[in-house]
């Protein structure tokens, strides 16, 4: 009869999905880093910066849904994100076999060498295999906010933004923006005269407003909401280049009128 101390100790049993738990959290991390990257890109190239705009964190989750949407999206980034940590995987056990190398000749400094350097250290290479592996999804959300911000900027049927047309209420006591168009002004050459309002910035941009780009019917440019919250609203002019559009910032008031979708003047024509 053997005793108690003797008998060998039972072995845990492997937790259940502890594979698939840990793979899980490391998914989340990355489609949140991504997800963020893309956000954040895209409203930037807008003008606008993400943490400013009262956006919920759970959109942030919905962005990264955008680098998977179609099989042409998804496998780009998964080659982004997966390419990279392939490569040094790949040269971390290159450089694993040289180290039983260099101990199997007896070569000390080498040894050394890794040592220094820490790659030794099951905590150091995870280090490199996580920096490594959050900066492929900051890229490869960059990139697909910036693809998609040059999307939305043009005109063209791949725009899936709505167009609209903002009509804003004078005051009680007459008082309006200092820019846009009458309809008394729509037949006419030039806008009627009105003095100028005191601004800070580039008077140009102004100006454009007031001399027809705040109600153009060029079939190659309209009005399109980007962003709505409870405090502004915000609409851009797309045009056929991808530099930054103009991006206007409206009140969200009782005076303020949206009107969704509709032909433009150019195509009501």
């Amino acid at each position: 009869m053997t005793s108690p101390k003797n008998d060998p100790k039972p072995t845990a049993p492997p937790a259940p999905f502890a594979s698939l738990l840990a793979a899980s959290s490391l998914v989340f991390a990355v489609l949140l880093v991504a997800g963020f990257s893309y956000r954040w890109t895209y409203y930037y190239n807008f003008g606008l910066k993400d943490l400013a705009l009262a956006i919920p964190v759970q959109s942030v989750l919905l962005g990264a849904l955008e680098l998977i949407r179609t099989p042409s999206d998804a496998l780009f980034t998964i080659c982004v994100v997966a390419l990279p940590l392939v490569v040094l995987n790949s040269i971390l056990l290159v450089l694993d076999r040289f180290r039983a190398w260099a101990e199997a000749r007896k070569l000390p400094a080498i040894g050394s060498a890794f040592r220094i350097a820490g790659l030794e250290s099951r905590l150091v290479t995870d280090a490199l295999r996580a920096i490594v592996l959050i900066y492929s999804a900051y890229w490869a959300g960059s990139q697909s906010g910036f693809e998609k911000f040059r999307m939305h900027a043009a005109e063209g049927p791949a725009n899936s933004l709505p167009t609209v047309t903002a009509v804003v209420l004078n005051d009680a006591q007459g008082n309006g923006l200092p820019f846009g168009c009458k309809p008394a002004d729509w037949d006419k050459p030039a806008p009627a005269p009105k003095p100028a309002p005191a601004i800070i910035g580039a008077r140009g941009a102004l100006a454009a407003l007031d001399d027809g780009l705040a109600c153009t019917s060029a079939s190659h440019r309209s009005w399109r909401m980007l962003y709505r919250d409870e405090k502004f609203v915000y609409l851009f002019a797309t045009g056929s280049t991808i530099a930054r559009p103009l991006t206007l910032a409206l009140p969200n008031t009782d005076r303020l009128i949206v009107l969704m979708g509709g032909a433009t003047d150019a195509t009501a024509r």
